[in-house]
């Protein structure tokens, strides 16, 4: 009886899949050079590539500094809510978390904020709540997004599958931002500013699609 072969790449994936487990709790410790290996790989790539159906990225962030929201947008802007098309800068080798379900993101389903810190109201008014929205794939060039969440939870018997996490390695381009600041009464908590920020984008989708698919340049952060 002939032994069977062995596949390197069968070790290869079960070492990657102890990494996303490692990685969805503690939200690092994804093994990035196993994922591009796998990624060529005929046999595992479906688990590592985003499929074609997921079109958009979401990514939800509380307590920004408006430092960094006014590098994007005037200060007379600030006062108000705001959105637009915006450049992704980070470094080349940043790992970001992003989910292809906005329902992930709402309230009661948001685990990035504990239910105390969700429920307080800013103490200060120099802190955002911003959503950052990007196409999954690139028209041309290198591959912007990374996992598949149809596959891999089940296949690396991972936790929280209900995140719908994508990762996103270094920029992804041209990014729709949405954001709010406190208002000057500090009435609203981080969950009302959150609901904000997505309902601001659901209501302008349309003309996020049309930024995003836009040729003109995005402007710089």
């Amino acid at each position: 009886m002939r032994t069977p072969r062995h596949d390197p790449m069968d070790e290869l994936f079960a070492d990657f899949c102890a990494s996303f487990r490692e990685h969805v709790v503690h939200g690092t410790g994804l093994d990035l050079a196993a994922m591009r290996s796998l990624g060529r790989s005929k046999k595992y790539r479906d688990f590592v590539l985003v499929p074609s159906e997921y079109g958009y990225a979401y990514r939800l962030l509380w307590s920004v500094p408006s430092t960094y929201v006014r590098a994007v947008w005037s200060p007379r802007a600030l006062e108000r809510r705001g959105q637009g098309l915006v450049s992704h800068e980070v470094s080349p080798h940043d790992v970001n978390s992003w989910s292809v379900d906005l329902d992930s993101l709402r309230r009661n389903s948001r685990r990035f904020i504990s239910l105390r810190d969700a429920s307080t109201k800013p103490t200060s008014l120099d802190v955002c709540a911003v959503l950052l929205v990007a196409r999954t794939h690139a028209t041309r060039g290198r591959r912007r997004f990374w996992l598949n969440p149809d596959e891999l939870y089940d296949a690396a018997r991972a936790d929280f599958a209900e995140e719908r996490e994508v990762v996103s390695v270094g920029s992804v381009g041209r990014v729709w931002m949405a954001y709010r600041c406190p208002p000057v009464d500090r009435s609203a908590s981080w969950d009302d500013l959150l609901d904000g920020v997505l309902a601001d984008y659901e209501r302008d989708a349309e003309a996020a699609d049309e930024a995003l698919f836009a040729r003109r340049g995005p402007r710089r952060a």
